[in-house]
C-alpha cells in the first residue's frame, strides 16, 4: 500500500489491530478511531473477517463514542463493545472478545506489535528493548511464566531461610540470657564468654550439663538434712501441743465445777416456774383459738349489716333514676324520622358543592392556558432567531474548512520533509564524529609507526648483544674444559692426546644465566615488534575503512567528487550551512501549518459536535412549541363549554350561600344524633346500676345468715372448753392477759435445763482427758523449737537458690538443645537448597537466572534465523549476538543484544545501529521470531507480517536486499506480507 502522506494508509493497519485487540498501533488511541466526518447520530464500528487455523472469524468492534441522547438534549457516552462469531461460537463484550482473540492467536497486543504488526516508530523496540523488557516479551511467546513463578518461589524460600537463621541467633541469645550461676563463680565467668554468640552453643550446653549435675548432688544433700530437722521439729511441736492441751483441760474442769454448783442453787425456783408455765400453756391451747374465732365472726357480722343497709338505699335511688331515663330515651327516639330527612338533604347539597369546585378548577386552567400561549409565542420567536444565527455560523465554518481542507496533508508533507532533513542532519553529525575520530586514529597510526621503528631498533640491539655474549660464552666453555686436560690422555672434544696450546677462559665471558636472560630479552623484543607491526597493520586498515565509510556516508547525502579527508570536511561544512537554513524555513512553515490544522480541528469539532447538535435541538424545540400551542387552543374551547353547562345546573347563586345552608343543616343533624345517643347511653348505664345493686344485696343477705350460724357454733365450742378446764370467763381472762409472758418463761426454763446438762457433760469429758497425763515444761520446748526452725530456714534459702538455678538452667539447656537441633536441621536443609537457589536466581558464577537461561536458548535459535536474513540485507556485514557476559560482577545478563560488525571485527550494542540498520535488524528479528515460534511443537503460528513504513531509511542496495528477503517469504508460501510505504518503487 503506497500513497501520499495523510492519505490514510496506516488507518487500514490501525483498523485491523483495533478490531483484534481494541488498541491502536503506534501512538494513537482507540478513541480516535471514530471518524470526525461521521454524523453525530451514526454509531461507528470496524468489521474484520479473517482466516486463522483453517477457521473463518467475523469480528465487529465499536469504540467508546459520544452520541445524541434519545430523549432530551445533549450527548451521552456509549461504552466500547465487540462481537465475535466463528463455527458455532458467538461471543459479545469488549473485554471477553479481546481475551478470546488472545487465546486464538496466542499473542497479546504488545507481542502483536513486536512480531506481526510493526507500526511507525515501533521497529526498533524489540531490538533496543532492555533485557527485562525482552524477557517479558519472550515469556509469553515461549511460555516461561512457570519458570518465573518457580524463581519467585525459590527467592521467597531463600529469604525465609535467611530470616530463620537470624531468628535462631536471637533464640540462642534469649535462651543463654536465662541461665543462672553462682555469683562470682568460674562457671559464670566462662558462660559470659558465650553470651550473644550462637557459635558457642555446644560449649554452653556442655557447661550447663556439668553445672546441673553438681547442683543436683548439692540439692539432694541439703534436702536430706532438712528432712531430719523437720521430723525433729514436728516431734517437739506435738509435745508442746499435748502439754498445752493438758493445762487447758485442768483449768476448764475447775471452772465447770464452779458453774454447776451455781446452777444447782436455783433448782427450787425453777421448778415453781415450770408448774406455772404448764398451766398457762394448757388453758391457751384449749380456748385461745375458739375465743379469737368467735370475736372475728362477731366483728364481720356488724360490718356486713352496715353494708346491707347502704346497699338497700342505693337500690331504691337507682330504681327512681331508671324511670326518668326511660322517659328521656322514648322522647329522643321519636325524632329519628326528622333526622333521616335532614341527612338526605345534606347529601344532595354536598354533591352540588363539588360542582362549584369543578367551576373553580376550569377557570384556573383557562387562566393557565392563556398565560402559556403567550409564553409559547415569545419562545417561538426566540427559537427562530437562534436557528437563523446557528445556520449563519455553520456556513462560516464550512467556508473556512473548504478553504483549508488540505492543510493536514500539507503539514504531513512538511513534517516528512523535516524528518528527512533531521535524518540527514543526524547522518551528517555522525559523519563529523567519524571524521573527528579519523583524525584521532590517524594520529594513532603515526604514533604506531614510531613505535614500530623503536621496536625494530630495540630488537636489533638485543640480537646483537645476544650474539656477542654467546660467542664469548662458547670461548669461555672451551677454556674451562681445557683446564682438566692431561698430556697422554685424549681430549673429550677432539680426541688428541697432545695439548700444546690449551684454550683459556675469557675474562669477559657471561654466565649461562646471563646468556639465558639475553635470549629472553631478544624473544621479548621480537614479540613486541610483532605486536607493534600487527597493531600498525590493523590501525592502518581501520583508518582506510573509516575514510571509505565516510566517503560512502557522504554519498548518501550529496553527489561529490572527494579524494582526501580535507575534501570531505569542506563538503560537510557546506552541507551544515545548507541544512541549517532549510531547517529554519521548515520549522517556520510547520508552525504556521500546525496553527491552521489546530484551528481546522477546532472548527470541525464546533461544526460536528456543537452547531449540528444546536440546529437539531432548536428545530426540535420549535416543533414541540407548535405542537403544544395547537393542543392548548383545543383544550381552551372544551373548557369554556364545560364551564357554561355547570353554571346552568346550580341552585344557589354563590358557593358561600350553599356552604352556609349546609353548615346549619349539619349542626341540626349533629344535635339530634347527640340527643338520641346520650339518652340511650344514660338509660343503659342506669339499668346496669339497678341490676348490680339487686345482685349485691342478695349476696350480702346470704353472707349475713351464714355468719350468724357460725357464731352460734363457736360460742358453744368455747363454753364447752371452760367447763372441761373447770374455769370461768374471769379466770380465762387472767390467763389470757399472761399469754405474752409465756414464751419468755418457757425460754428461761429451757436454757436452765440445757446449762445443767452441758456443764455435767463437760466435767465428765475433761476428767477423762487429764486422767493419767504428764505436764511438760512448755518454755523449754519453745526454745528448742525456735532453734530448729532457724536452721531449717537457712537450709530452705540454700535449697531455694539451688532449685532456682536448676530450674532456670534446665529450661535454658532444653532451649539451647532445641535451638541446636533446629539449627542443624535448618542448615542441613539450607545447604541442600542453596546451590539450587544460586543456580535458579543467577547468583553463582553464571549471572543468568533460570528463566533467562532457558529464554536465551530459545533466543539463540531466533538469532540463527534472524541472522540469515540480516546477512542478506547487510551484505554479510552484521550479525546479532547475545551478550555473553555481565557489565560488572554485580549485574546480570542473558538477553542483551550486541551486533558484530565484520568491518571492524568488534561487538557493539545493537542500539548503536543507524536508522536504516535498525530497520533491517528489527525486520530480521521479527522474521526470526516467527520462524522459531512456528517451528516449535504446538507453538503459535503467525501467517501474516505487516510492516508500516521504515523503507524510506534504506538506500537502494539495502532496499533491494530487504525486498529479496520479503519476496522469499511470499514465494515459498510461508508468509503473507503487508507493506505500507511512501516509497512507490516497492
Amino acid at each position: 500500500i503506497t500513497g501520499d502522506t495523510g492519505a490514510g494508509k496506516t488507518s487500514i493497519f490501525n483498523a485491523i489491530t483495533y478490531a483484534l485487540f481494541g488498541e491502536m498501533s503506534g501512538t494513537r488511541e482507540g478513541t480516535s478511531m471514530r471518524s470526525d466526518f461521521a454524523p453525530p447520530s451514526l454509531v461507528t464500528e470496524v468489521r474484520l473477517r479473517f482466516e486463522h487455523g483453517g477457521l473463518i472469524y467475523d469480528l465487529t468492534r465499536r469504540p467508546k463514542q459520544l452520541l445524541p441522547k434519545q430523549r432530551g438534549e445533549g450527548m451521552t457516552e456509549k461504552a466500547a463493545d465487540a462481537t465475535l462469531a466463528y463455527s458455532d461460537v458467538s461471543l459479545t463484550g469488549d473485554r471477553a472478545v479481546t481475551n478470546r482473540i488472545t487465546e486464538i492467536l496466542g499473542i497479546k497486543f504488545d507481542q502483536w506489535e513486536q512480531i506481526v504488526m510493526i507500526a511507525q516508530g515501533q521497529f526498533g523496540k524489540i531490538l533496543t528493548a532492555s533485557s527485562e523488557e525482552r524477557k517479558g516479551i519472550l515469556r509469553l511467546l515461549f511460555k516461561t511464566q512457570s519458570l518465573s513463578d518457580f524463581q519467585e518461589a525459590v527467592s521467597k524460600r531463600e529469604k525465609e531461610y535467611a530470616d530463620n537463621l537470624k531468628g535462631f541467633g536471637k533464640s540462642v541469645s534469649d535462651a543463654m540470657a536465662s541461665a543462672n550461676f553462682v555469683k562470682g563463680s568460674k562457671e559464670e565467668a566462662e558462660f559470659k564468654r558465650y553470651l550473644g554468640n550462637e557459635s558457642y552453643i555446644e560449649e554452653a550446653i556442655a557447661l550447663l550439663e556439668d553445672v546441673l549435675e553438681v547442683d543436683g548432688t548439692l540439692e539432694s544433700e541439703l534436702r536430706s538434712k532438712r528432712s531430719s530437722l523437720s521430723d525433729e521439729k514436728e516431734s517437739i511441736a506435738k509435745r508442746k501441743v499435748a502439754s498445752q492441751e493438758i493445762s487447758e483441760n485442768i483449768k476448764g474442769l475447775e471452772a465447770a465445777n464452779e458453774r454447776l454448783e451455781s446452777l444447782m442453787d436455783r433448782k427450787e425456783e425453777m421448778d415453781g416456774k415450770k408448774e406455772d408455765a404448764t398451766s398457762i400453756r394448757n388453758v391457751l391451747t384449749k380456748l385461745k383459738s375458739p375465743f379469737d374465732s368467735k370475736n372475728g365472726v362477731e366483728g364481720r357480722i356488724t360490718n356486713l349489716e352496715s353494708e346491707i343497709d347502704e346497699c338497700a338505699r342505693s337500690l331504691e335511688d337507682s330504681v327512681k333514676e331508671l324511670e326518668s331515663a326511660t322517659l328521656e330515651k322514648d322522647q329522643a327516639e321519636s325524632r329519628q324520622d326528622e333526622l333521616d330527612s335532614l341527612k338526605a338533604k345534606a347529601v344532595r347539597l354536598n354533591d352540588m358543592k363539588a360542582r362549584y369546585q369543578e367551576i373553580n378548577d376550569i377557570e384556573r386552567r383557562l387562566s393557565e392556558i392563556d398565560s402559556r400561549l403567550k409564553d409559547l409565542d415569545q419562545s417561538l420567536d426566540d427559537a427562530n432567531k437562534d436557528l437563523a444565527s446557528v445556520k449563519e455560523e455553520k456556513d462560516a465554518c464550512r467556508q473556512y474548512l473548504n478553504k483549508n481542507e488540505n492543510e493536514g496533508q500539507n503539514l504531513e508533507r512538511l513534517r516528512a520533509s523535516k524528518k528527512e532533513l533531521e535524518r540527514k542532519v543526524g547522518v551528517l553529525t555522525s559523519l563529523k564524529g567519524t571524521l573527528d575520530q579519523y583524525a584521532v586514529e590517524s594520529e594513532r597510526l603515526e604514533a604506531l609507526a614510531s613505535e614500530v621503528d623503536a621496536a625494530k631498533t630495540d630488537y636489533a640491539t638485543s640480537v646483537e648483544s645476544e650474539t656477542d655474549a654467546r660467542r664469548l660464552f662458547m670461548l669461555s666453555q672451551a677454556g674451562i674444559l681445557a683446564m682438566d686436560l692431561v698430556d697422554g690422555e685424549p681430549c673429550k672434544v677432539c680426541g688428541s692426546i697432545h695439548h700444546p696450546e690449551k684454550a683459556k677462559p675469557h675474562p669477559d665471558a657471561p654466565s649461562e644465566a646471563t646468556l639465558k636472560k639475553l635470549e629472553k630479552a631478544s624473544q621479548k623484543n621480537l614479540g613486541i615488534l610483532n605486536d607493534r607491526m600487527a597493531e600498525y597493520s590493523k590501525q592502518e586498515g581501520r583508518v582506510k575503512e573509516m575514510f571509505n565509510g565516510s566517503v560512502q556516508t557522504l554519498g548518501t547525502l550529496v553527489e561529490a567528487d572527494v579524494d582526501t579527508i580535507d575534501d570531505i570536511l569542506s563538503v560537510t561544512e557546506g552541507l551544515s550551512l545548507t541544512y541549517s537554513s532549510e531547517m529554519s524555513k521548515l520549522n517556520a512553515d510547520i508552525s504556521a501549518s500546525e496553527s491552521i490544522v489546530v484551528e481546522v480541528e477546532r472548527i470541525r469539532k464546533l461544526l460536528n459536535e456543537v452547531l449540528d447538535g444546536k440546529e437539531t435541538s432548536i428545530t426540535a424545540r420549535i416543533a414541540d412549541y407548535n405542537q403544544e400551542r395547537s393542543a392548548l387552543h383545543g383544550e381552551n374551547v372544551t373548557k369554556e363549554k364545560q364551564l357554561a353547562n355547570l353554571r346552568n345546573s346550580l341552585e344557589f347563586e354563590t358557593l358561600d350561600a350553599l356552604v352556609q345552608e349546609l353548615s346549619e343543616l349539619n349542626l341540626m343533624i349533629m344535635a339530634i344524633e347527640d340527643q338520641i345517643k346520650d339518652a340511650k347511653s344514660y338509660y343503659d348505664e342506669v339499668t346496669n346500676i339497678v341490676i348490680s345493686n339487686r345482685s349485691k344485696l342478695e349476696e350480702q343477705n346470704k353472707q349475713l345468715n351464714d355468719l350468724k350460724i357460725e357464731l352460734v357454733r363457736l360460742d358453744m365450742e368455747f363454753n364447752e372448753g371452760l367447763q372441761e378446764l373447770n374455769i370461768d370467763n374471769v379466770v380465762f381472762g387472767s390467763y389470757l392477759e399472761r399469754a405474752d409472758e409465756l414464751e419468755a418463761l418457757e425460754d428461761e426454763i429451757k436454757q436452765y435445763d440445757s446449762a445443767i446438762q452441758s456443764e455435767s457433760a463437760l466435767i465428765e469429758n475433761l476428767k477423762g482427758r487429764v486422767e493419767g497425763k504428764e505436764l511438760e515444761d512448755i518454755e523449754a520446748l519453745d526454745t528448742e523449737y525456735a532453734r530448729i526452725t532457724e536452721e531449717i530456714e537457712v537450709l530452705d534459702g540454700s535449697i531455694g537458690e539451688v532449685t532456682s538455678r536448676k530450674v532456670a538452667n534446665g529450661l535454658c539447656l532444653k532451649k539451647l538443645q532445641k535451638c541446636q537441633k533446629d539449627m542443624d536441621d535448618h542448615l542441613r536443609e539450607y545447604n541442600l537448597f542453596k546451590p539450587i537457589a544460586e543456580a535458579a536466581l543467577g547468583k553463582g558464577s553464571d549471572k543468568r537466572d533460570f528463566e533467562t537461561y532457558v529464554q536465551s536458548k530459545y533466543f539463540e535459535n531466533v538469532l540463527v534465523f534472524a541472522n540469515k536474513r540480516l546477512s542478506i540485507m547487510s551484505n554479510g556485514r552484521y550479525e546479532l549476538k547475545l551478550r555473553g557476559h555481565a557489565i560488572n560482577q554485580r549485574s546480570k545478563y542473558g538477553l542483551d543484544l550486541d551486533v558484530l560488525d565484520s568491518y571492524t571485527g568488534k561487538l557493539r550494542p545493537a542500539s548503536s545501529l543507524s536508522g536504516g540498520e535498525t530497520f533491517k535488524a528489527s525486520l530480521s528479528l521479527a522474521l526470526g521470531l516467527s520462524d522459531v515460534i512456528q517451528s516449535m511443537s504446538g507453538g503459535i503460528r503467525v501467517d501474516t507480517l505487516f510492516i508500516d513504513e521504515g523503507f524510506g531509511t534504506l538506500d537502494a542496495e539495502s532496499m533491494s536486499s530487504a525486498m529479496k528477503v520479503l519476496d522469499q517469504l511470499t514465494t515459498d508460501g510461508t508468509r503473507l506480507v503487508g507493506i505500507i510505504s511512501q516509497v512507490a518503487d516497492l
